[in-house]
């Protein structure tokens, strides 16, 4: 983060972020693009806000969670759905954009071959320090 300064694009491809990195490439005026990673959870903000009778807000139906298998079911593979607001995190609601790629049957396939063949590498290096 030290050497981040405005217009610079910060790439995180694993998905491996930290919502406070993103804040800070935010208020620097640079950008980011991060793979998310399958247990991180995505909100919008909820239409029908619940209240106490006195009048308070409960806090727990301001945001609800997005079901992102749902909308993966409904995308042809090759499509792309992008979703202009959602937040992160479970505490602190981070505003971000989201663009959902469903992968071609090729793209599975090649994908799932590449995990199965670096398994096997890590596999070879961690039992070859034995």
């Amino acid at each position: 983060m030290k050497t981040v300064k405005q217009g610079d694009l910060c790439i995180r491809d694993l998905g491996y972020f930290c919502l406070a990195d993103f804040r800070e490439m935010e208020q620097r005026g640079a950008f980011y693009v991060s793979r998310l990673k399958l247990n991180v959870r995505v909100y919008e903000k909820n239409p029908i806000v619940e209240y106490f009778q006195n009048g308070n807000v409960k806090k727990d139906s301001v945001y609800k969670e997005i079901n992102l298998e749902a909308i993966m079911d409904r995308l042809q593979p090759g499509e792309i759905m992008e979703l202009d607001k959602v937040y992160l995190g479970k505490t602190q609601k981070f505003p971000t954009r989201l663009v959902i790629y469903k992968l071609t049957p090729e793209q599975t396939e090649k994908r799932a071959y590449g995990a199965c063949h670096q398994r096997k590498e890590k596999e070879y290096f961690l039992s070859r320090e034995d």
